[in-house]
């Protein structure tokens, strides 16, 4: 190999060896399975859903031990949002920010979500912030913890 090439183009090839491996690693890593791709999906199903005022996905998501800062439960949470649905027609969110970070626990992500708000107006003006706290149960991500910061006003 070294009549082939020079010390340059062997330093190159192990230079683009190694970009490529990580290229490939990373890629490996946020793949489909990767629970903050599968968290961030969920958050954004969940966004979806509401806009949809739809309680399917909140019930497939929300495990069946979650709790919010209120110390609700999953089927009170579940009517909670059915409430808000029924007194707030034409749901309106959109996405300012999600951030999605692991801690020490490996079995536990913790979602930050920023929205804009609003009903019936085209244009949602009001922030809400929230953090949903997920958990691996068996081999499915649930959100167990929520803290609805700022969504007092739509009755959190």
């Amino acid at each position: 190999m070294s009549e082939l090439f020079g010390n340059r183009q062997k330093q190159s090839a192990v230079v683009l060896a190694l970009i490529l491996i990580a290229i490939f690693w990373r890629m490996g890593a946020s793949g489909p399975d990767d629970p903050e791709t599968v968290v961030t999906e969920a958050v954004k199903a969940l966004v979806e859903a509401a806009e949809k005022e739809d309680l399917d996905p909140f019930r497939t998501w929300l495990s069946d031990q979650v709790q919010d800062s209120s110390g609700r439960g999953k089927e009170e949470i579940v009517k909670t949002l059915f409430g808000i649905f029924f007194r707030y027609r034409n749901i309106r969110l959109n996405q300012v920010s999600l951030t999605v970070d692991q801690g020490t626990n490996p079995d536990v992500l913790t979602a930050r979500l920023v929205l804009l708000m609003g009903a019936d107006t085209p244009l949602p003006t009001d922030k809400g912030s929230f953090r949903l706290t997920f958990r691996r149960e068996e081999d499915t991500w649930r959100v167990f913890d929520i803290d609805w910061e700022d969504g007092a006003q739509y009755g959190l």
